[in-house]
């Protein structure tokens, strides 16, 4: 049976799966480990994604929140782009 961990840290993220007695990191589409909590939308295409591919600064289209894990579980809104979550 395969086990998965999950890290879900202020400024970063990691994932595991413990398989074959030995843990296997899960990386993310940059080859990365370690995600950083960043939650972030490309306003051209709508597409929205985490870690470092959606930095504020990478292009100007993109439009981020860090550490948006601080509010979980609060009723705070967030604006991302023309949009409220």
């Amino acid at each position: 049976m395969d086990i998965v961990g999950i890290d879900l840290g202020t400024t970063t993220s990691e994932i595991a799966i413990f398989r074959k007695q030995a843990p296997q990191m899960i990386r993310d589409e940059r080859g990365d480990e370690i995600i950083l909590s960043i939650v972030g939308i490309d306003t051209k295409t709508r597409i929205m994604g985490v870690g470092k591919n959606f930095r504020s600064g990478e292009a100007e289209e993109m439009k981020s929140i860090d550490q948006i894990k601080r509010k979980m579980g609060s009723t705070e809104k967030v604006k991302l782009g023309d949009a409220e979550y």
